[in-house]
C-alpha cells in the first residue's frame, strides 16, 4: 500500500491539521456573525482591515515561532482562529451596500423571513460568502501544510 508523504507530512497529519484549522475558521465565522449582529458595520470594516495582515502573518508564522514537539492540533485550531479578519471582511463589505430601508420596506410589504432571505440576503451575501469560504479553505490548507514544518 502506497502512503502519501510530502516533506515528512503524512496524509493523516495533513487531514487532522486541516480539520483543526477548519474548526478554528468556523469558530472565527461564528464570532464574525455575532459581531456583525451587534457592532456597527463601519467599525467592523475598519477593524477587519486593520487586523487582516497581522493576523494572516501570525497564522503563517505561528508554527515557526512556537515549534511544539510533537506538533499539536490545537496550534492548527489557533491558526484557523487567526483567520477571523478574513472571515469578517467580506460579509461586512457586502452588508454595507445594503440600506436599512430595503429590509424595512420588504417587511412592510408583507415579506416573511424566508422570502426576505431568498430575495434580499442571499443575492447580496452568496457571492461574497462563496469567495470568503474558498479563500479561507485555501488558507486552512496553507495552515495544514505549515503544520508539517513545525
Amino acid at each position: 500500500m502506497m502512503t502519501f508523504s510530502w516533506h515528512g507530512l503524512s496524509a493523516a497529519t495533513f487531514t487532522a491539521a486541516f480539520a483543526a484549522s477548519v474548526l478554528g475558521t468556523l469558530a472565527a465565522a461564528c464570532i464574525s456573525l455575532a459581531a456583525i449582529q451587534t457592532l456597527p458595520r463601519r467599525l467592523l470594516i475598519v477593524t477587519a482591515l486593520t487586523w487582516l495582515l497581522p493576523c494572516l502573518c501570525a497564522a503563517l508564522l505561528l508554527p515557526l515561532l512556537i515549534r511544539p514537539h510533537p506538533p499539536s492540533l490545537s496550534l492548527a485550531f489557533w491558526q484557523g482562529l487567526l483567520l477571523l479578519p478574513a472571515c469578517l471582511l467580506g460579509p461586512c463589505l457586502a452588508l454595507s451596500r445594503l440600506t436599512p430601508d430595503t429590509v424595512r420596506t420588504a417587511r412592510a410589504l408583507g415579506a416573511n423571513a424566508r422570502t426576505r432571505l431568498r430575495l434580499i440576503w442571499l443575492p447580496i451575501l452568496a457571492p461574497t460568502l462563496s469567495l470568503t469560504t474558498l479563500i479561507n479553505l485555501a488558507l486552512d490548507a496553507m495552515n495544514a501544510l505549515m503544520h508539517g514544518f513545525a
